[in-house]
């Protein structure tokens, strides 16, 4: 693969897939629980399988789709808590939230390293919800901010991060104000105040920290105790969409749309849905996607 496009050492990429996976697979599980039916969009997002015809980063799929709801969730694999997002301003089909809907969420999880190996990584809670709507809410009104490029090792793509403090420790809420969040943390109770007003990266703009925790509420290491977007640990299934649903997204003008209609339709076991598939493989203007070979 020419070092021009995947610049990343073996071990580092590897380290990367798995992190990736293991988010993803963590967030399939807790949307179980919550009563929803989620399908991975893409292939090799749940496995740790390499495909070698992938030679450029292409445009975004979204990682999970719920079958019943509609939703999208795009996971985003942490080795610290952090909200954020890569972001190309040079490349629509690589922004953050290419073919993501307001109603869409994306998935946060936090993993830990517990062994020497590349793959020894294991995803922790909580799992967190934050929905595109705030997000793209809070970059809009610059409660959000963009870094310097990652460098060659990730296609020199930016991060925006959305300012969002998470707990170290265990703790319990004391206090809330206008300006503060006073909590007890650890097993000696130490009392922490936490400042929710804050300057951008410029200086020009004041961020407050929206509390995301109540009085005498307890929380646990990596929660999110105030951010600038809402930060949630469920999303309820409205189980609101049907088969008619997908077949007319497949005939959205997004090919992300498109791409995900195909792969959902697959999974119903209907007249309708096959010869929508059908129609869809024959028309001879549509984009056709290439199947990976995966690595031996």
């Amino acid at each position: 693969m020419s070092s021009r496009f995947f610049a990343k050492t073996y071990e580092s990429f590897l380290e990367k897939v798995a992190i990736g996976v293991i988010g993803v697979n963590k967030a399939i599980e807790e949307l179980k629980v919550q009563g929803h039916i989620p399908l991975p969009i893409e292939k090799g997002t749940t496995s740790f399988k390499i495909w070698t015809s992938l030679k450029t980063k292409r445009f975004r799929v979204p990682d999970i789709l719920c079958l019943n709801c509609g939703r999208r969730f795009e996971v985003r694999s942490k080795t610290k808590p952090e909200i954020s997002m890569s972001h190309s301003t040079a490349d629509t089909d690589r922004a953050w939230d290419y073919g993501l809907k307001d109603e869409d969420y994306v998935v946060f999880v936090t993993c830990q390293k517990f062994g020497p190996e590349p793959i020894n990584w294991m995803a922790t809670e909580p799992i967190q919800f934050v929905s595109v709507a705030d997000m793209r809410s809070a970059w809009a009104s610059g409660q959000a901010f963009l870094t310097a490029s990652k460098g060659r090792e990730e296609a020199f793509e930016k991060r925006i991060i959305w300012p969002t403090k998470f707990a170290n420790k265990n703790g319990k809420v004391v206090d809330i104000d206008q300006n503060s969040i006073e909590f007890l943390i650890g097993n000696n109770k130490r009392k922490v105040s936490l400042f929710t007003k804050r300057r951008s990266e410029s200086g020009e703009t004041l961020i407050r920290l929206k509390p995301l925790i109540n009085q005498n509420e307890e929380f646990i290491r990596n929660q999110a105790i105030a951010s600038v977007v809402n930060v949630a640990k469920l999303v309820p299934c409205d189980k609101n969409v049907n088969v008619n649903f997908y077949i007319d997204l497949l005939s959205s003008s997004s090919r992300v749309d498109r791409f995900v209609a195909a792969k959902a339709l697959r999974h119903f076991n209907s007249p309708l849905a096959i010869e929508a598939l059908k129609k869809k493989i024959l028309d001879v203007n549509e984009e056709k996607f290439s199947p990976l070979r995966s690595c031996s």
